[in-house]
């Protein structure tokens, strides 16, 4: 079941929503934070302000927490201060703990339980990765990987994003904020800023998400080898809050592709497995100054 809504504090009275918090004490919250760029490039602040507000409004006993991993080239909490998140640092505004994963050198489900759960909040960008083509849903749980040098799974992304899927299936809840995505060259960090009016795409199953996501940016669903594709269930309350906030969209079904730079072919095409070696590393932290603007 996909809900489509205008209003993000609908999601939190939705059926699937409530049966997925029921008996949960503690609450991930894993945003898209894969740089200090700013959004679309990572997920809002907004957006994460306001899932805290209605968990703390409607759950008020929920411990939260919210997870993250280092980057070789910046750590968890160079990127938070970097992007203005400090302000998610203060209860009862903000979460109760940051964790990082990568001091803890555990995968967070290690964490999990019957009684906790993660709240996943992507952003939608097309991305240069072979057969992954855009980012959402499953592709934010790479973040979940403790090891700050990711770039040598990227060879394996398929397989890797297959396990992420198997791990943590049964535990997320995703809700994407629709209004600020992102494609064409350069995305998921520099490409171009696509604005939809206000929209949120919430829902449990991840390939049913997923499949969403890739008919808004207009791949085919066979390209996305990670992808089982799921025919969304909307309900016709929601399919046309869709087919007027999204479907009639000039962007819906033709976001620009991204492509590999220069650099990217090379660490991709040329360099070993292990692509974040000190060298490498350096190159990439100075290609990553300077950050791009929301528009």
């Amino acid at each position: 079941m996909i809900n489509v809504t205008l209003k993000i504090w609908e999601i939190f009275k939705r059926p699937d929503f409530l049966d997925f918090i029921k008996h949960k004490r503690t609450i991930f919250i894993k945003p898209n934070l894969c740089s200090d760029y700013l959004p679309p490039a990572t997920t809002r602040l907004e957006t994460i302000q306001a899932v805290i507000r209605n968990l703390r409004f409607s759950f008020p006993s929920l411990r939260l927490v919210l997870i993250e991993s280092d980057q070789s080239t910046k750590t968890m909490e160079e990127k938070m201060h970097r992007l203005g998140w400090n302000s998610l640092l203060l209860f009862p505004q903000g979460v109760d703990e940051c964790m990082n994963l990568t001091d803890t050198e555990r995968l967070a489900v290690w964490w999990l339980d019957e009684h906790s759960g993660i709240i996943n909040l992507p952003v939608i960008k097309t991305t240069d990765i072979p057969n992954v083509k855009f980012t959402a849903a499953t592709k934010n749980l790479f973040g979940l990987i403790p090891d700050p040098r990711k770039a040598k799974y990227h060879k394996k992304i398929i397989q890797v994003l297959r396990s992420l899927k198997e791990y943590y299936r049964p535990s997320v809840y995703t809700i994407i904020d629709g209004k600020y995505c992102m494609d064409g060259p350069g995305s998921p960090l520099k490409g171009n800023t696509v604005e939809f009016p206000q929209f949120y795409i919430a829902g449990r199953n991840l390939d049913e998400v997923d499949t969403l996501v890739c008919q808004i940016c207009g791949f085919d669903l066979a390209s996305v080898r990670y992808l089982d594709p799921v025919t969304p269930t909307i309900s016709k309350e929601d399919q046309k809050i869709f087919d007027e906030a999204v479907k009639s969209h000039f962007k819906f079904g033709n976001f620009a592709p991204s492509s590999f730079t220069v650099i990217r072919r090379v660490v991709f095409e040329v360099l070993p497995s292990d692509t974040d070696g000190m060298a490498l590393t350096r190159i990439r932290k100075i290609l990553g100054r300077g950050r791009r603007s929301l528009g």
